[in-house]
């Protein structure tokens, strides 16, 4: 009896396929309240972990081996003097409040980004791009010369024109949606807990347009 019962064990195990389970919840404490989760004025551990969970990029880096890889991104060619990257979006992309994410997007985060009132140290990289949208879908990347890391910097969050083309530089870091994002990454703001005006809970779900 003992011999059948490893025998059957053993057979068991060899046909058994492991299944993800699937819901549930997982919570994460960590050190210091959120207070920019934007990826254009992100810089403390936890903005920028908030901010990696709840915007997207053009591309994005795996986690296994820092490959980058398109993510709101379908494609994209450089042109043969190296100097013109060209995007296309993947199809019906929207943002969490369920507003299409389109070039103009894409467009506006780099405006923004050369920003040197946003962006001290990393406008002047940005202010060399020339953005041209040539459809909804396509948008172009031009620089005076061949910029190598390109791709990997093109990870960082697109933001939405629609929520933050009102909102001068200025008032960038005043701004309520830094703490209830408006996003397209794998996940989205559901609510945020505060305790005498200080964030002490954020809660995400799935993102279920998510591009990938």
């Amino acid at each position: 009896i003992v011999v059948f019962y490893i025998l059957l064990i053993t057979i068991n195990a060899r046909f058994l396929v492991p299944i993800p389970a699937r819901g549930g919840t997982i919570t994460e404490g960590v050190i210091g309240a959120p207070r920019f989760i934007n990826p254009i004025i992100a810089t403390t551990e936890t903005d920028v972990a908030l901010t990696n969970l709840l915007f997207a990029g053009l591309m994005r880096k795996e986690t296994t081996d820092g490959t980058v890889v398109p993510e709101l991104a379908q494609s994209y060619t450089l042109s043969p003097d190296g100097l013109t990257y060209t995007f296309v979006l993947r199809d019906k992309l929207k943002w969490s409040d369920r507003k299409p994410l389109t070039s103009t997007d894409v467009a506006f985060t780099i405006a923004t980004l050369a920003d040197p009132l946003l962006n001290p140290s990393t406008s002047t990289y940005w202010q060399g791009a020339t953005v041209t949208t040539l459809s909804p879908t396509t948008v172009s990347i031009s620089f005076g010369e061949p910029r190598p890391d390109f791709l990997s910097r093109a990870t960082i969050g697109i933001i939405p024109e629609h929520i933050w083309s009102a909102v001068p530089a200025e008032s960038f870091t005043d701004a309520p949606t830094n703490l209830k994002p408006i996003g397209s990454g794998m996940y989205t703001f559901r609510a945020l807990t505060t305790e005498n005006n200080v964030p002490v809970a954020i809660e995400l779900r799935p993102n279920k347009n998510y591009a990938l």
